[in-house]
């Protein structure tokens, strides 16, 4: 494991989704607060080992319950990743006027250049547009990178399937970014169907599990 290892957590991305927010926020508990707008990112530093963390990036859609944020934009389609298109196949995916047009992409943006983390995990549950698909640990990143074999360890920690295509186009996700900026990312389509409660009972103790594999290797 590389020295000063940086780890970026992101969720509640899609309104929709609270329980990736819930599940976040239960785990970044002792995290400290360090910014608050436009959405409030927290910090946690131990040997080593530094995490940024954002439970609830789109505080806006989780709050009104909706995927987009509150100019109706996906921010998971807003990222200035070089596949970034201004076309969409449904209103839900709407990208944005331009790439990264949107208060917290832009906030996003600022932090992956300034942070500049090792592995990006993005918490996501299996609510779907258009396209149905299963829990699964989805990987963004060189296959014979260190996040890769990140990537299987959370798999097996979490008992979900390992991927490395979703299986439909995601111009402007996150995961395409960090592709083009070679940070790896880590993608967690965690079950829809279980609520808050029983999202936390099923995926907080695995998280936590990585998260001290992650610090003990330091």
């Amino acid at each position: 494991m590389p020295q000063g290892f940086r780890l970026l957590i992101i969720a509640g991305v899609h309104g929709q989704e609270p329980q990736s927010a819930f599940l976040l926020e239960k785990i970044s508990n002792d995290f400290t607060l360090v910014e608050k707008e436009p959405c409030r990112v927290f910090s946690s530093s131990k040997n080593d080992l530094e995490i940024y963390s954002i439970p609830r990036f789109n505080e806006y859609g989780l709050l009104n319950k909706i995927r987009g944020n509150e100019n109706k934009v996906d921010l998971n389609r807003n990222l200035p990743a070089g596949n970034w298109s201004k076309e969409f196949s449904h209103i839900d995916y709407n990208p944005g006027p331009i790439a990264a047009s949107e208060p917290e992409t832009k906030k996003l943006v600022s932090l992956i250049k300034g942070f500049e983390p090792d592995l990006i995990i993005s918490i996501h549950t299996n609510h779907f547009v258009t396209v149905k698909h299963p829990p699964q640990v989805n990987f963004d990143g060189e296959l014979e990178s260190h996040g890769f074999k990140l990537a299987q360890m959370l798999s097996e920690l979490i008992n979900l399937e390992l991927t490395c295509d979703i299986g439909y186009s995601t111009p402007g996700s996150l995961g395409s970014y960090a592709k083009d900026l070679k940070i790896p990312c880590i993608t967690l389509e965690l079950d829809d169907e279980l609520d808050n409660d029983e999202s936390l009972e099923r995926y907080e103790m695995p998280l936590k599990k990585f998260l001290g594999a992650v610090y003990k290797a330091q």
